[in-house]
């Protein structure tokens, strides 16, 4: 009897330690499994951002080649379709550069450059449809933008080659604290960024009548609101901009003095497809307004056409405090959509009061939001019904604006 029952407990041992080893396998497995999806996933995401860098290198590149081209010609009608090109190149660098891991309050110069070219190139197009030919200033501020246009492009070259070659990779931007934005800004250091905004540092910026003019940039804003937030205060507006069930966690990022000064939040999102589900947003101090954010995706197919994408818009804009904004032009990108909407008062478009939305057609979701030209530009202002005739509207032109056309 008691024979028999030390067989039955060293059975009963060698089945504990049999389940032990199955066990042990399978932890060892499951580990070894989740290391390598997590390598894949990690993979996947470089390949992405280098694709995105090499995307921001070609129209870099395209914008000093259509500069060059709009600075040899001699036709009204080829010089404004050069400088549609040079909009259109100069925005989808801007939404490139975007999609990077370094945030883009880090590459400021570069993305205000960009935003700038963008802005100018389109102004001087829509003067030389209308007949207008480019006045010698005019001529002088393309050729300062195609000179650092070159230098941008010669800056991203060289990192181009430095990813091909393997000397420089994504991987030790990312992993530090599994995101850049989740350190300050300072303690970052990125050879690169610092030649780009290096190069950038000696661009004196143009004045001209857009959103973007130095003019407009370097005075006080007038589209802020009185009231200032704490930085706790400001973190829970993230909820107001953004889908509060699809926040998984806020991490603040500080404050960053500037003319507008803005608390900038990291937003760890509900997006179990996209492996880079981290959202940007900077918030102002004052006024509590969405100034800036950027969140980049992967798209599904199209669902939602042009139309309801702008329609989207106006109700995102109107839901978060931007009300009467109307949308004044669009650029297709794969399946987003980029949307720029201005104020409307009295029947009467308001340019400089601009807002630029990014919305995914897949779904209708904004993934990206510049408010620049609103909180610099927008103010009450005293409307009229009377009309103006052209000879009357002309004499209010500055001179260097038209050739007396």
């Amino acid at each position: 009897m008691r024979q028999n029952v030390e067989v039955e407990k060293r059975g009963n041992k060698a089945r504990d330690m049999s389940f032990m080893i199955i066990l042990l396998t399978a932890v060892v497995f499951l580990i070894a499994y989740l290391f390598y999806r997590e390598n894949q996933f990690i993979q996947v995401a470089q390949n992405e951002y280098s694709q995105s860098f090499y995307d921001l290198v070609t129209y870099t590149e395209n914008v000093e080649t259509m500069l060059a081209k709009t600075m040899a010609s001699n036709s009204t009608q080829y010089t404004a379709q050069n400088l549609v090109n040079v909009w259109r190149e100069a925005n989808l660098a801007q939404s490139s550069l975007s999609k990077i891991p370094i945030n883009v309050n880090l590459l400021e110069d570069a993305n205000n450059y960009l935003n700038q070219v963008s802005d100018y190139s389109y102004s001087l197009s829509r003067a030389c449809m209308s007949g207008e030919e480019l006045t010698q200033e005019q001529k002088d501020n393309l050729n300062n933008i195609y000179q650092h246009s070159t230098k941008l492009k010669d800056q991203l070259m060289s990192v181009a080659d430095e990813l091909q070659a393997g000397t420089f990779t994504w991987d030790n931007i990312t992993r530090t604290g599994n995101k850049m934005f989740n350190q300050d800004y300072d303690s970052v250091k990125v050879d690169f960024v610092d030649n780009v905004n290096n190069d950038l540092q000696n661009y004196a910026g143009l004045i001209y009548d857009g959103a973007f003019s130095n003019h407009i940039t370097q005075v006080e804003p007038k589209g802020l609101e009185d009231k200032e937030f704490t930085e706790e205060e400001a973190k829970e507006l993230v909820n107001k901009f953004v889908d509060k069930s699809n926040i998984k966690e806020v991490t603040s990022n500080g404050l960053q003095s500037g003319t507008i000064d803005v608390y900038n939040f990291n937003v760890l999102l509900n997006d179990e497809k996209n492996e880079d589900n981290y959202m940007s947003i900077s918030i102002t101090k004052k006024g509590g307004q969405v100034l800036y954010l950027a969140y980049n995706r992967t798209y599904d197919a199209q669902t939602i056409d042009i139309e309801n994408a702008k329609k989207i818009g106006e109700e995102y804009l109107e839901k978060v405090g931007y009300s009467n904004m109307k949308p004044t032009y669009h650029m297709n990108e794969g399946n987003s959509v980029i949307i720029n909407y201005a104020a409307y008062e009295n029947d009467t478009i308001i340019y400089p009061d601009l807002i630029k939305l990014k919305i995914a057609l897949d779904n209708g979701e904004v993934v990206g939001i510049e408010a620049n030209g609103y909180l610099y530009n927008h103010h009450d202002r005293q409307t009229t019904s009377e009309l103006l005739t052209i000879d009357e509207a002309r004499q209010k032109v500055n001179s260097n604006i038209c050739n007396g056309k």
